[in-house]
Formats: C-alpha cells, sequence, structure tokens
C-alpha cells in the first residue's frame, strides 16, 4: 500500500478547516494554505545544470 503525502496532508487540511467551520461559524481556509505550504516544501528541489 502506498500513501501519497501530498493527498493525505490536503484531507487532514479539509477536516481541519470543517471544523474550524463549525467551531467559529466561518472558515479562514487556513489548513488549506497550510496544506499547499507543505506540499511546496516537501517536494524534492529540481536539479538546475
Amino acid at each position: 500500500m502506498t500513501v501519497r503525502m501530498d493527498s493525505l496532508v490536503k484531507a487532514i487540511a479539509v477536516a481541519l478547516d470543517m471544523v474550524e467551520g463549525e467551531l467559529l461559524g466561518a472558515s479562514a481556509n487556513h489548513g488549506k494554505r497550510v496544506a499547499a505550504l507543505c506540499a511546496r516544501m516537501g517536494r524534492k528541489p529540481s536539479r538546475k545544470a
């Protein structure tokens, strides 16, 4: 079984945004922004000659 970390982080982010919306009545999409940053930081740097 293979787990894609980007999909896992995005799924957790969506869940956190839903909880935030329920608790606060509005969501600032904080989880989605954090997920996008994590996905970008987790990418392998490209080798440029």
